[in-house]
C-alpha cells in the first residue's frame, strides 16, 4: 500500500505519471493489455479505461493523471492521514471474497491493475483468467448504477 500512496498526488487521485513527457499519444505505450516495455523507462502499465464510456484515443488523459513532482510544495507538518489498508481485508460476510474499494467508473477492466507484469504484487489477481470479477467481487456500498451499465456492456464487448 506504501507504493501505491506514492503513486498518488493524494488519498483517492489517479496514478501519477512518474516519467517525464514524452512524445506521441499515452495510448502509444499504454496499450489495453499492457506490459510493453518502454527503453529507459521500463514497464507500461495498462490502460485500465479501453472500455469506459466517452473515452476515446484522442482523450485527455492529463486532465486527471498528472506529472510527478520532485519539489516540495507545501510545508511538513504533524498531519496523518487515513489509512487506505482499511479496504485490504473488507467482505461482505466471514467467507466472501475480498469487496471493491472503489468504484467501477473509469476502471472497468479489473486485469489491467490487477494482472500482468505490471500488476503491483499486493493486488494481483490469482485467478485474472475469470471475466466476471463483479460476479463475485461486489462493490463495498453494493450495486451501483455503474454495475449495471458494465453488466450490459459485458456482452457487448464480447467477454
Amino acid at each position: 500500500m506504501q507504493v501505491r500512496a506514492q503513486r498518488r498526488a493524494f488519498m483517492g487521485a489517479p496514478p501519477i505519471i512518474p516519467h517525464p513527457p514524452l512524445s506521441g499519444t499515452c495510448i502509444n505505450c499504454h496499450t489495453p493489455e499492457g506490459g510493453k516495455v518502454v527503453l529507459e523507462i521500463g514497464l507500461a502499465p495498462a490502460n485500465p479505461h479501453t472500455h469506459t464510456s466517452g473515452m476515446s484515443k484522442s482523450s485527455r488523459c492529463k486532465q486527471c493523471h498528472v506529472f510527478k513532482q520532485d519539489n516540495k510544495l507545501f510545508v511538513e507538518s504533524e498531519f496523518v492521514a487515513l489509512s487506505p489498508a482499511r479496504h485490504a481485508t473488507k467482505r461482505a460476510h466471514a467467507t466472501a471474497p475480498p469487496v471493491v474499494p472503489h468504484g467501477h467508473f473509469m476502471r472497468e477492466d479489473c486485469n489491467a491493475c490487477h494482472s500482468g507484469a505490471a500488476a503491483r504484487p499486493e493486488i494481483t489477481c490469482r485467478h485474472s483468467d475469470r471475466l466476471r470479477c463483479q460476479q463475485c467481487h461486489i462493490n463495498q456500498e453494493g450495486p451501483t448504477e455503474t454495475d449495471v451499465l458494465m453488466d450490459e456492456q459485458f456482452v457487448t464487448f464480447g467477454h
